[in-house]
């Protein structure tokens, strides 16, 4: 199938302009002649767009040839390689001529390869197809139809024309599932015998985490979820996780409160009492940066009084490091963990204000719902008859609760303060804990973990999917090599994404099976990073992520396609994205999402026409959400697939079920 005035395999720039032609000496490309000017110069038009070029040898308007490329700078000069081409002729016969002209080898592989540039005016070096043609001789009869794609890709983009190059751009243009390949690859290193155990265990269990994206969230709702239950298994459930080290649950949130201490004021007090070595001076820093409250002001004019002390340590700079700390931290607003942290050491006298104070930092909370901050509140009422401990629990449900549905950087803040534990180590108990539970077969533990994942599936929201598609790029380890080049500090956990650690098994003694999947798992991510062009001005990128929500698995694929701007960033004004989906129950599905100086125009192809009904609702939402942004919304439309035209090159399929009247997902 094709979309209606959309070429899908072909997607040009934002701006609807085509791709400039990119020229290197030695080249061959066919041209058009449309005028002639003095000094040899004429106006060529190559692959539709028009350009100006040397001539070496007078030629006549109108006519159509090849040429190579003889030079590119101080002019494009051309030379002409054939005679002129009859723009009636077949493609046969210009292919032919140009084979015949360049000498080369009269294969049935290299007539392939050269009928496929010349139809597409994709301009080549002999270099190239002889190459090519080699690489093609060694394709099985069944992969060479893609690996002619590939090939064309590879010529065009100017990669290596190599083996693994190709075997890397055919992976990366697969229309089978990400998730059918990781799932083969998780099987057949199950049953291999060869491999060492420590490895075997590391790559089962990233991939077990790529199968559970959602797992940190429903952790986090599962925490709440536990802690307001009186039961003695959930206790057991959350020692088990790591969270506390009683077996009733009224024990953990007793023994959490005891062990409940969050002063980051009084730390900084303590850091500046210290001699300022640079050591010190870096913990400060430091300590400044993940302070809670502080704004990016007030951590700025600190940050700027602390490199004053580095660069010139003297008594005046470290008098000015102390005053600017103190005058920050005293204007500093108190965040909820604080004020928790004081109702808990507060005296009769002190309570009152600081109950007043916590009930008001509370309501003007912008990450809890009404109903929480209600609850919140209602426990504060209660404290002089039930004291803080409940107070502290209700914070933590109320909190763990939102970063499981809306993770946002503050909420998680909180909660990361309320449980005494840095932001990773968050993340690591939550996944445990969701963990725990799936290894549970109470019925206890099985019906906790569905009222979970219904919650989510009610609720699922679009700051989920974005978290749990950041984690799975993190953990794939597509930007490998990159991050490896930019010493980034994330580097330690490098070597447990996916992708190092296929590196590490292909080097392994394992099975040929086990060798030759991991091989196209690289082969895959290698081949996104290939298919991602970075042509001067304009870029292109190519992803597919393997996601696995409630049981269904989905393989999404992305294709932007965009230009930068004088600084060299991305222009975010002008951009095209590409959703390629295939669903259990809307089926084939593209998504093409145009933007226009800011002006955003969704249509999306589907064969199920009732998805109307499901999509007016939302799209006041989706307004309200692009102007939060600073885009405006200009429609959305749904259209049908369009028969007759060239079939789509689709590049990815979901696969999944769903109950929800048709609909698969609800974000």
């Amino acid at each position: 199938m094709n979309l209606s005035g959309v070429n899908v395999g072909q997607i040009q720039g934002a701006a609807n302009t085509a791709q400039p032609v990119s020229m290197q000496e030695g080249q061959v490309l066919h041209g058009t002649i449309k005028k002639l000017y003095p000094n040899q110069q004429a106006e060529i038009n190559i692959g539709g767009q028009k350009m100006m070029a040397k001539l070496e040898t007078p030629m006549q308007a109108g006519n159509t040839h090849f040429f190579q490329v003889t030079a590119t700078t101080p002019d494009l000069t051309l030379k002409m390689v054939s005679g002129p081409v009859d723009e009636k002729a077949s493609l046969m016969d210009q292919t032919k001529q140009m084979i015949d002209t360049m000498k080369l080898p009269q294969t049935k592989e290299m007539q392939q390869i050269v009928s496929q540039l010349v139809k597409n005016n994709i301009p080549f070096n002999k270099e190239q197809l002889i190459a090519a043609e080699q690489l093609l001789k060694g394709a099985n009869g069944t992969e060479r139809p893609q690996a002619l794609d590939a090939l064309q890709k590879m010529i065009e983009l100017k990669l290596p024309m190599t083996s693994t190059s190709l075997q890397a751009v055919m992976e990366g243009s697969l229309k089978g599932g990400f998730t059918n390949l990781l799932g083969n690859l998780e099987q057949s290193i199950r049953l291999d015998a060869q491999l060492a155990p420590q490895l075997k265990e590391a790559i089962l269990q990233q991939l077990a985490q790529l199968k559970s994206p959602l797992s940190e969230q429903t952790g986090n709702i599962a925490l709440g979820k536990l802690l307001g239950s009186n039961t003695p298994e959930a206790g057991q459930i959350l020692q088990q996780a790591g969270v506390g080290a009683k077996a009733e649950t009224t024990d953990i949130v007793k023994q959490l409160f005891q062990q409940f201490k969050t002063e980051p004021n009084e730390a900084i007090r303590q850091l500046l009492q210290q001699p300022m070595t640079k050591e010190n001076l870096q913990n400060l820093s430091q300590a400044i940066q993940q302070h809670p409250t502080l704004t990016k002001d007030q951590q700025q004019a600190i940050q700027q009084a602390i490199t004053r002390m580095q660069l010139a340590p003297s008594a005046s700079n470290q008098a000015q490091v102390i005053q600017e700390v103190t005058t920050q931290l005293a204007s500093a607003k108190e965040s909820i963990p604080q004020l928790m942290s004081q109702l808990k050491n507060a005296t009769a006298e002190t309570q009152p204000a600081i109950i007043q104070k916590l009930a008001t930092a509370v309501a003007e909370n912008p990450t809890l719902t009404m109903q929480q901050k209600q609850e919140v509140i209602a426990q504060l009422g209660q404290v002089q008859k039930n004291g803080a401990e409940n107070v502290f629990k209700a914070l933590v449900t109320a909190f763990s609760t939102q970063v499981g549905l809306q993770p946002t950087e503050e909420a998680t803040s909180q909660l990361s303060q309320l449980l005494g534990v840095s932001k990773d180590q968050l993340s690591s108990l939550m996944q445990n804990l969701t963990r725990t539970l799936q290894q549970q077969l109470t019925p206890f533990a099985q019906q906790m973990l569905q009222d979970v994942e219904n919650l989510q599936m009610t609720q699922l929201s679009g700051h989920a999917v974005q978290a749990s598609m950041k984690k799975t790029l993190s953990e794939l380890g597509l930007s490998l090599e990159a991050n490896i080049l930019q010493s980034n500090p994330e580097q330690a956990q490098l070597s447990s994404t996916l992708k190092s650690l296929m590196h590490a098994l292909v080097h392994e003694n394992v099975t040929n099976s086990t060798r030759n999947l991991a091989e196209q798992v690289i082969g895959r991510m290698n081949g996104q990073q290939l298919l991602s062009m970075d042509q001067g001005q304009q870029q292109q990128i190519v992803m597919q992520i393997p996601l696995q929500f409630f049981g269904k698995r989905i393989d999404a694929t992305l294709q932007w396609s965009g230009s930068k701007n004088k600084d060299g960033k991305i222009d975010s004004n002008f951009a095209r994205i590409m959703f390629y989906l295939h669903l259990e129950n809307l089926h084939e599905t593209v998504i093409d999402m145009q933007v226009q100086s800011r002006v955003v125009t969704l249509n999306i192809y589907t064969e199920n026409q009732q998805s109307q009904g499901i999509i007016d609702p939302l799209k006041e939402v989706l307004k309200a959400r692009l102007a939060e942004q600073d885009y405006r919304l200009s429609g959305v439309f749904l259209k049908k697939f369009d028969e007759p035209k060239p079939t789509v090159k689709q590049q990815s399929k979901i696969i999944g079920k769903s109950e929800d009247g048709g609909v698969d997902f609800r974000i």
